[in-house]
């Protein structure tokens, strides 16, 4: 096999990538935490492009929409050049103003509903230990002493016993908990100042990256990636705008239902149930069950009641709302959005799990892309590899658009090809 300079470059290349690829699954207990410990430097930034695409929802409405005849107004040149920093003031205020009316909903009736827990507690044990003495009583359990099933001091006794011998421990826990919180903190505070920089800034950046792209890549690469760039950039506006419409929406026909319910702390379930809504998979779940205990501490039939509620509400969301709110989706197969929350939820946390469904959007899209592509260019259409003819797969847009390009493509060769004979006769 003869390899020019080029070749040997390449194959020198993968032979290198193979050989840390192997050593770095053959060290995995050595190489993860270097990992996280390079996610965990990350952080900040990947906090602040993800503040910055949330603050760019309000700064675009503002500039394009509520400012629009000054921002496109010729004679306005004093407003050109505070549009920025007045629309991203204005941007700012109103997301930390509704993010402070949404603490101040939750903060308060949570304190209110956990106090009401822990001073009923007694209680709630009493009735617990009747309810488990009569069902004994009724099926005739061969059970000692059943007038006192649970016994509550003994159960009190050992968690305070517990807690005394691993005092230790429980510290540790706790500074790590402390510490966490801390980190998280700083992440957000930094990845703040890092959105506002992005958004104060962001033409010029954009700018300056295409200048470097073009600068580093051909030019049909370059163009593959400002390409991929736009694709994600769409996907992630799209995402976020969509999401917080559906979360809003959610929010609303959530307090509908509540008070048609008579359940307790309306308000706050619902902005619960909004908020939760952000967290794809996971988010409904959590939320439901966080609900569902606020609700079991002052009605448990009402708990009930509010869990199917939320069942038939999450039916309606899937099947009407995020379509209708989305499109046809983020365009990824249920497994492939269960395995994007779980890897990167593993990797960032909750921020994780909020981006991962666009970033692997794309992802997917490009592969679907790619794969596409490289099956036209192969000649392999769809009857090479389907399995039964009355089930064949719809081709994709992209597919359509490459064969329908080489088919134009083919018409004006044989046309250059016939005038060419015509002129030489």
């Amino acid at each position: 096999m003869n390899l020019d300079k080029k070749g040997t470059f390449k194959l020198l290349g993968i032979i290198f990538a193979s050989i840390i690829f192997f050593a770095a699954l053959t060290n995995l207990g050595d190489v993860i935490p270097v990992i996280r410990k390079i996610f965990g430097v990350l952080a900040p930034i990947v906090v602040g492009i993800a503040i910055a695409f949330v603050l760019n929802i309000p700064l675009r409405l503002l500039e394009c929409r509520v400012f629009r005849s000054l921002t496109y107004s010729s004679k306005a040149k004093a407003w050109k050049k505070i549009k920025r920093p007045v629309c991203l003031a204005i941007s700012v205020v109103l997301v930390l103003a509704f993010t402070s009316i949404l603490i101040s909903i939750i903060l308060p009736q949570l304190i209110e509903a956990l106090i009401k827990f822990f001073s009923e507690l007694p209680g709630y044990m009493d009735a617990l230990n009747a309810w488990i003495v009569g069902f004994i009583d009724k099926f005739h359990l061969p059970v000692e002493n059943s007038g006192q099933i649970v016994d509550w001091e003994l159960i009190s006794a050992n968690a305070l016993a517990y807690f005394s011998e691993n005092q230790g421990d429980i510290a540790d826990i706790t500074m790590d908990a402390l510490e966490t919180v801390a980190v998280g903190l700083f992440n957000l505070i930094f990845g703040f100042i890092f959105a506002i920089y992005i958004l104060a800034s962001k033409e010029r950046l954009a700018r300056s990256g295409r200048r470097i792209v073009f600068s580093i890549f051909k030019p049909e690469r370059a163009r593959s990636l400002l390409k991929f760039a736009t694709l994600s950039n769409k996907a992630f506006n799209g995402f976020v705008t969509g999401q917080t419409l559906e979360a809003l929406t959610i929010g609303v026909l959530c307090f509908i239902g509540v008070l048609i319910l008579g359940t307790p702390y309306p308000l706050l379930v619902s902005v619960i149930i909004a908020v939760t809504a952000f967290i794809p998979v996971f988010g409904p779940i959590i939320g439901t069950v966080i609900c569902a205990f606020i609700i079991l501490i002052v009605n448990p039939m009402k708990a009930i009641w509010f869990v199917v509620f939320i069942i038939i509400l999450q039916q309606i969301e899937s099947n009407v709302i995020y379509p209708k709110i989305m499109g046809k989706s983020v365009g990824l197969p249920g497994l492939w959005v269960l395995v994007a929350v779980t890897v990167f939820g593993g990797l960032w946390g909750i921020v994780g799990i909020i981006i991962s469904i666009p970033i692997c959007s794309v992802l997917y899209t490009l592969f679907d892309s790619w794969m596409s592509k490289r099956l036209i260019e192969r000649n392999i259409l769809h009857h090479h590899y389907e399995t039964d003819d009355s089930k064949a797969p719809e081709e994709s847009g992209f597919f359509k658009f490459i064969k329908r390009k080489k088919k134009t493509e083919s018409e004006n060769v044989e046309a250059e090809e016939k005038t060419e004979t015509e002129e030489k006769e």
